[in-house]
């Protein structure tokens, strides 16, 4: 699955390109739009997507536990793997609860 990733300063267009690619992208299949942007809560409300019940962090547990799992990979061996996902997820099978759909463009908002 191909992957694209919008930065940039502030004010600089960042969601309305991602929303205009998104759509286009829509037309030939479904797209996921991880939202990890802190300063901007609104990028689900473009697509006039309802916000998810859940963040993907709350789903990997909070911020705590995501930084315990974290903190004991890197004091581990450079083997050890540490699992945030317990599955493997396909995009049609995202919980419900971290996703909103419209049409083929679904958003998944990353952080609290």
């Amino acid at each position: 699955m191909p992957k694209l990733i919008v930065s940039g300063r502030g004010g600089s267009g960042k969601s309305t390109l991602v929303t205009l690619l998104a759509r286009r992208l829509g037309e030939q299949g479904k797209v996921l739009v991880v939202d990890a942007d802190e300063s901007n809560l609104g990028l689900g409300a473009i697509f006039g997507i309802e916000p998810p019940g859940k963040t993907l962090m709350d789903y990997l547990g909070g911020k705590t536990a995501v930084k315990e799992k974290l903190v004991a990979m890197l004091k581990g061996k450079e083997s050890e793997q540490v699992a945030l996902f317990t599955e493997k997820m396909a995009l049609d099978s995202l919980p419900p609860e971290l996703v909103g759909w419209d049409g083929p463009v679904a958003c998944l908002i990353s952080r609290p």
